[in-house]
């Protein structure tokens, strides 16, 4: 726990993407604390905290891969919240940076490379004697959470399958980093659980029709990595694990070009993939709210073990205010004491047994969680 002589504040980066929002929104509306939202844009980042009452949220406009602007924005907060993807890209330097400033970190990462690489820094942040929080999203982190209560509320299941499905983002115009986040982290070697081994997992290889309660019914979906694959491995008897993310109508031929192009390696090609992939993030978003879609977003966790099939899920009002319940949750029991963990640690590591209806609040529609 940090001590200071006012109330502590929190660093929000990536503010005005499309969980940094969310996170500023929660913040505001659910706690007392000081809000520092950060962004490299000065117009967006403005535009973003527009309605906002400046004694509570103050702007910063740096670049958080900035090793010297990161280490000076760190000097007035107790709690950096990573909201900037792409983090296969640059996750663990900022993560790096924050752990050197001796201050708590958590993000909302889904990426597998970025996790491995956390893996690396765990000593470092015990060292500085902070916690490193990554995963703590709504998949990866509520569906960590869940799976974990499942497995243990049903000790015979070795089937596990993750399903997260929404028809458009909460905010025009956002979610370009988490899909540039998938398409890197696709490209650096991801896995999947299948006969108890670790497998490679290429993307778009697996399409499947699956089974989601109202309002989205049968889904066309896509087999994808995420860092829940390497958290939950080797519990009590799991097989097969795997993560289906809603297939949109970005093709999926396109994985073998990106793959030919090498966008990890080549800052070029990465620019290109960046340039068209953000003009057809938007545009879908766009067409999405003109035939007035709904951003209510789904996540369902289906066990089979035996004979016996179990299916539990999480209706929320939208991917984004889902996105953000655990690091605003993580932020407060820090600042509280209620957190003394430090090193690397994923939501598992200190809320395993938490409600998750009451966690998840008022961004839930409907659950079926008994």
């Amino acid at each position: 726990m940090i001590t200071m002589n006012t109330q502590p504040s929190i660093l929000v980066l990536g503010a005005y993407g499309l969980a940094g929002r969310a996170v500023v929104a929660r913040l505001v509306q659910r706690t007392a604390l000081q809000v520092i939202a950060a962004g490299r844009d000065a117009a967006k980042l403005a535009a973003s905290l527009a309605g906002y009452d400046a004694a509570r949220v103050t702007a910063r406009v740096f670049d958080a891969t900035d090793a010297a602007a990161l280490h000076v924005a760190c000097a007035d907060v107790a709690v950096v919240i990573n909201a900037a993807g792409p983090f296969a890209r640059h996750g663990d330097r900022i993560a790096e940076g924050v752990v050197a400033a001796q201050r708590a970190y958590v993000d909302c990462a889904n990426e597998q490379v970025h996790y491995r690489r956390l893996q690396l820094q765990d000593d470092a942040a015990r060292d500085a004697g902070v916690p490193m929080m990554t995963g703590a999203g709504a998949i990866p982190g509520l569906s960590t959470l869940l799976a974990v209560q499942l497995l243990s509320r049903y000790p015979e299941a070795h089937d596990l399958q993750l399903a997260w499905v929404q028809h458009r983002h909460a905010y025009a115009e956002t979610g370009l980093a988490s899909i540039m986040g998938g398409i890197l982290d696709s490209l650096d070697d991801p896995v999947s659980l299948s006969g108890g081994e670790f497998v490679p997992l290429q993307l778009g290889a697996a399409i499947a029709e699956v089974e989601m309660p109202a309002p989205f019914g049968t889904t066309r979906m896509l087999e994808a990595p995420t860092l829940d694959a390497l958290v939950l491995a080797g519990r009590a008897g799991l097989q097969e694990l795997h993560t289906w993310f809603h297939l949109t109508d970005i093709p999926v031929g396109l994985m073998k070009v990106i793959r030919l192009l090498e966008p990890q390696r080549r800052p070029w090609a990465y620019r290109l993939i960046t340039f068209f992939a953000e003009r057809m993030n938007n545009a879908d978003t766009a067409n999405a709210i003109a035939q007035n879609c709904s951003p209510e977003s789904l996540l369902q966790v289906t066990l089979q073990g035996g004979n016996t099939t179990h299916r539990h899920w999480m209706l929320f009002r939208d991917g984004a205010c889902a996105t953000a319940v655990l690091p605003v949750r993580f932020a407060e029991d820090y600042i509280a004491g209620k957190i003394d963990a430090q090193g690397l640690l994923t939501p598992v590591d200190c809320y395993a047994d938490t409600d998750l209806a009451a966690l998840a609040g008022d961004t839930l529609i409907d659950a079926q969680l008994s």
